[in-house]
């Protein structure tokens, strides 16, 4: 299968209510997945497979801090120009 061009990921990318709303879905399984009183000691994993050029990584770590929750965070990208843009932004 042949990798996106730049243009389809910055169509992908000017969704963004997509990404706002995608980072409140990680914050609320983040925050159902862990309680609060553990949260200092239970790291929970998560992956984004098809990463893209990073904005759901930038999502899912910024609902990280949000809330306060350790996260051991995987980004999966097949396409080498799209994993270069997320090797200098993240």
């Amino acid at each position: 299968m042949d990798n996106l061009e730049a243009r389809k990921y910055e169509t992908f990318e000017k969704d963004a209510m997509k990404f706002i709303q995608y980072q409140r879905a990680v914050c609320k399984a983040l925050l159902d997945r862990v309680p609060d009183e553990e949260t200092s000691v239970k790291t929970t994993v998560l992956m984004v497979v098809g990463a893209g050029r990073g904005p759901l990584v930038r999502a899912s770590l910024q609902a990280a801090e949000e809330t306060g929750q350790k996260l051991k965070f995987y980004a999966i990208e097949k396409n080498p120009n799209a994993v270069i843009t997320l090797h200098v932004s993240f």
